[in-house]
């Protein structure tokens, strides 16, 4: 493979407010950046199954903007952090993609448009300049709080956001993306000493249902061997979508000790 040569130009701001005695202070960053890689490297799925290999596709653009904001004094920190990456594929080529639902696939040695795909055939998408590239939401979002209660007992909540994805798989963007998602997380602390604490958080608080991660996978392979298994009945799968969920509301405590 090419080695990958990659040109960065980042510029950026950032700032601090803050009372005479440093009892409050409001601090802010805001920026851009700017990533081209020539012969960017992408992992390619193989048409033997749970196998892949690494590819040069060609010229890749990362490009976006980062704020965030932090403001704290005795009692309260408050914070927000917002990051858009817009991150495209800038050559055109074809790319294997075995389990590629879309009408668009077609079998790798006809070439686009070709005639319906043939499954016991290597399937290809075409990739075209702009299209986006997988697993990189085009927004994130991230803010919070903590509130100190008394100068022992502290407690908190953060909300995460981001929106959606393309599945991995689908460079060619030719299928619906995976769906963004926004979470709420809380937590709590209490000092019993300078080297004790007590604490606990709590994550997915209102137990969002959405995915992380999203590609495809083997309908055939998958429906063999669930007729091999008598508790899946005559159920099929139909839906080569494959998504990993995001964990249930899920609740952890435990003791911090210093030394």
């Amino acid at each position: 493979m090419k080695q990958v040569i990659s040109h960065t130009y980042e510029a950026g701001l950032r700032g601090k407010l803050a009372t005479f005695n440093n009892e409050s202070i409001l601090e802010w960053t805001a920026g851009v950046f700017r990533t081209e890689n020539t012969d960017d490297i992408i992992t390619v799925a193989s048409t033997s199954n749970g196998r892949g290999y690494f590819k040069n596709a060609g010229d890749t653009l990362r490009q976006g903007i980062e704020i965030g904001g932090r403001y704290t004094d005795r009692k309260w920190m408050i914070y927000a952090n917002y990051a858009l990456v817009d991150a495209t594929f800038q050559s055109n080529f074809i790319v294997a993609s075995p389990n590629n639902p879309s009408p668009a696939a077609f079998n790798c040695d006809t070439g686009p448009p070709g005639p319906p795909v043939d499954p016991d055939n290597p399937v290809c998408v075409q990739v075209s300049k702009g299209d986006t590239i997988p697993g990189v939401p085009l927004n994130r979002f991230k803010a919070g709080f903590e509130y100190w209660q008394t100068s022992q007992w502290k407690y908190g909540a953060d909300l995460v956001a981001a929106s959606s994805q393309i599945f991995f798989g689908d460079e060619g963007n030719d299928n619906p993306p995976l769906a963004g998602y926004a979470t709420v997380n809380i937590h709590s602390s209490y000092d019993v000493t300078k080297n004790i604490q007590l604490y606990g958080l709590v994550n997915n608080v209102f137990d969002a249902h959405y995915g992380l991660f999203g590609n495809f996978f083997n309908l055939e392979a998958a429906n063999t061997a669930a007729a091999a298994d008598p508790s899946t009945g005559d159920g099929f799968f139909t839906n080569p979508r494959t998504i990993t969920p995001s964990a249930p509301t899920t609740a952890y405590g435990g003791v911090r000790i210093r030394f």
